[in-house]
């Protein structure tokens, strides 16, 4: 069954949506999860992968009728900035952007950007069960 929503006064998503998701591992896999469990068509990319698939052009295909981009990348604010910069000037320009705000806010996430209104911040993270937090 497909929905429909409206976005914009005059333009409609429709579902399943096609979103990409890039940054670092385990963020990448658990929002990947949680889109495709959804029904979307889920795109995953390490940052070192969407790097080198940037240069040589071959995400091109990828990124063509995106409807919503996530970036889970917090290493430093500099390469958040390196990833959301050529992120966002790949995307269809009226493709949501979502990013971690983790790193950084969301407003100078979005000021890295073209068409920054598209922009929205949000917090991922993994879980710590399996792990040595306590």
């Amino acid at each position: 069954m497909k929905h429909e929503r409206l976005t914009h006064a005059s333009s409609l998503v429709t579902f399943p949506m096609k979103v990409i998701v890039a940054g670092e591992m385990p963020f990448i896999e658990i929002v990947g999860q949680l889109c495709t469990q959804a029904g979307h068509d889920t795109i995953l990319y390490l940052v070192e992968d969407f790097d080198s698939a940037a240069q040589s052009g071959r995400i091109m295909s990828d990124v063509s009728g995106v409807d919503v981009a996530i970036e889970v990348y917090n290493e430093s604010a500099e390469a958040k900035e390196k990833l959301l910069t050529t992120l966002g000037g790949l995307i269809p320009r009226d493709a949501l952007l979502l990013t971690s705000a983790l790193a950084t806010s969301a407003t100078q996430a979005a000021s890295w950007v073209p068409d920054p209104a598209r922009v929205a911040g949000f917090s991922c993270f993994p879980s710590p069960q399996g792990t040595n937090v306590v």
